[in-house]
């Protein structure tokens, strides 16, 4: 039992570490996909998010607090911050900050995941990574 409490210590320690540097990277990645506006950059940063944020929430089970929220500093209930995010993003469309198509990226989890690839296919207007004219 003791070897399981060690084991499961070390996991933690070493996945919040290394969840920390991916997640730098993630960010570079990130910018240099929208840099380039190439595909291949952008599915590139679309795997590499998909690891890191699955590395991190690997990690988060070991860390109840974490992975649920912090009661101290953020106790907003769930169907409030859905409510107000979805009238943020309704805002948003509405003034033109977003486009609808980025709203609609921005609003499901399985996009957000793909980000990266949404940005690059997507219509007029709401391109998110320029493409250069051919």
């Amino acid at each position: 039992m003791r070897q399981l409490g060690i084991d499961l210590f070390v996991w933690m320690v070493l996945g919040c570490l290394l969840g920390g540097m991916l997640a730098d990277r993630d960010k570079e990645i990130m910018k240099d996909a929208k840099d380039t506006g190439q595909f291949s950059d952008a599915a590139m940063a679309t795997m590499y998010n998909i690891f890191a944020k699955s590395e991190k929430f690997a990690t988060d089970d070991f860390n109840m607090v974490s992975s649920v929220g912090n009661p101290i500093i953020e106790w907003n209930p769930f169907a409030i911050t859905t409510a107000a995010s979805t009238i943020k993003r309704v805002f948003n469309t509405m003034t033109g900050d977003n486009s609808a198509y980025q709203n609609l990226v921005n609003t499901f989890t399985v996009t957000k995941a793909v980000k990266p690839i949404m940005n690059y296919i997507a219509p007029d207007g709401g391109y998110i990574f320029p493409r250069e004219e051919e």
